[in-house]
């Protein structure tokens, strides 16, 4: 997809995205098919390349990528078992803690960046903004994030077992490299006398 000049993304970032999911849907039905009409970063996109390029989006996805290694891939997941995932989830929360995010969110908050810019959507930046409002104790805001980072989590593993295309599924690492080496190593040898 060519580059997609930026004033024409502002100017278009001005609009409602109601607005703009129904110029999309007038100019490409096809891309408007696909995308959400709630996903205002994918419509400003899909209208973007669009108006640039006069195809659609879903056009240029479809073309191979340029200089793309033409070769088979093989899929692993990775599939944890709950508790240790959960031990793990709150300690990288307890890393950001440690790394700074508190002072991150804070000049976030301190710009006035508003909550419904894509990056403000992730996973607790509401949540500071409620602690930096007074309107949540710190504790609270801690468990609240972590229980959101958990849920998501959650969400992943659902999806995971039940739409991803996976061709090798490692259950339960527990020293995921070793594991994972193992779970490869074992899929690429009955891969080998499969052919």
């Amino acid at each position: 997809i060519p580059e997609i000049d930026e004033s024409l993304i502002e100017q278009l970032n001005k609009h409602e995205t109601e607005t703009l999911y129904a110029e999309l849907a007038e100019k490409d039905v096809e891309a408007a098919q696909q995308i959400d009409a709630l996903d205002r970063q994918k419509i400003v996109r899909a209208i973007s390349v669009f108006l640039t390029t006069e195809k659609s989006i879903v056009e240029w996805q479809k073309l191979p990528r340029a200089g793309a290694l033409e070769c088979t891939s093989y899929y692993i997941a990775l599939n944890p078992e709950r508790q240790r995932l959960i031990d793990r989830i709150n300690l990288r929360f307890d890393i950001m803690v440690d790394d700074g995010v508190e002072a991150e969110m804070r000049a976030l908050y301190d710009k006035k960046y508003p909550l419904d810019l894509p990056a403000m959507t992730s996973i607790g930046a509401p949540d500071f903004y409620d602690y930096f409002d007074g309107n949540l104790p710190w504790d609270e805001l801690m468990e609240k994030v972590s229980q959101q980072m958990r849920r998501y989590a959650k969400r992943q593993r659902t999806w995971l077992r039940g739409k991803y295309p996976y061709d090798l599924m490692v259950e339960n690492p527990q020293t995921e490299k070793q594991d994972v080496l193992d779970g490869v190593d074992t899929f690429l040898k009955e891969l080998s006398t499969k052919s």
